[in-house]
């Protein structure tokens, strides 16, 4: 999970300067949604301990870098995570935690 984290924070940073610099340009305010999703076990029965962790890095990671590039970022957890599942086809075997 620790390699998906930290691709995760490399893409989620390229798109944090493209929309900053697209706000810039027009002069408006841009919203993002970012989902954040953990597979919280590697097999049926084996669970993963650092799923949480590792997202935990990338989140605290994409805030860091975000503000470094003036935007700012709010997380929230309230939201249907069945919902979020449908609408962006979230495998089974991770779990919708936040955005």
């Amino acid at each position: 999970m620790a390699g998906a984290s930290v691709a995760g924070a490399v893409v989620a940073s390229d798109v944090a300067g493209a929309v900053g610099a697209a706000a810039a340009a027009v002069g408006a305010a841009v919203g993002v949604l970012v989902l954040t999703v953990a597979q919280l076990q590697r097999e049926p029965g084996k669970p993963n301990p650092y799923a949480l962790y590792d997202l935990g890095q990338a989140v605290a990671n994409l805030t860091v870098q975000a503000t470094a590039l003036g935007l700012s970022v709010h997380q929230l957890a309230g939201f249907d995570p069945e919902q979020a599942r449908g609408a962006f086809a979230i495998p089974e075997d991770h779990t919708p935690l936040h955005s």
